[in-house]
């Protein structure tokens, strides 16, 4: 099972971070690391890096693509060859997978082409934008 973290990285520090990803994503694990009493200074920081998500317009398009299982914030995207809980927060999108790249992050890419994508847990990072520039979008 992978955990990914996807944050919206705002554009005038898109470029920076590009350039070096994994400054970028030790910040991200520091803010995700935090205890209770620090979260004041990791919101500041937080704010000043990415941007939030508009969870209303994804789950309006995630229920006319995909059969969805609900349950407040959490929906559950099942196809044959996957299963993704997809928890929706402002803050950012969570992904918790069966498959190493499942795929709603095309979903994420179409939404925002600033998608910073983290595994804690397996220390493994990447941009959407890096990773599915390789990939063609779609299956002819």
């Amino acid at each position: 099972m992978r955990k990914y973290y996807c944050f919206i990285i705002k554009k005038e520090f898109r470029d920076i971070y590009m350039r070096n990803s994994e400054v970028l994503y030790q910040t991200l694990y520091n803010l995700y690391k935090l205890k209770k009493e620090d979260y004041r200074i990791g919101l500041s920081l937080y704010n000043q890096i990415c941007s939030p998500f508009y969870p209303e317009f994804l789950i309006d398009y995630l229920k006319n693509k995909y059969q969805l299982k609900t349950r407040k914030h959490k929906y559950l995207l099942q196809t044959s060859d996957e299963k993704v809980l997809v928890v929706l927060k402002y803050s950012c999108v969570i992904l918790i997978s069966n498959v190493n790249l499942p795929a709603i992050l095309k979903v994420l890419y179409l939404y925002n082409k600033n998608i910073f994508v983290a595994d804690f847990k397996n220390h493994d990072y990447f941009w959407l934008t890096r990773e599915f520039l390789k990939k063609p979008m779609y299956k002819k």
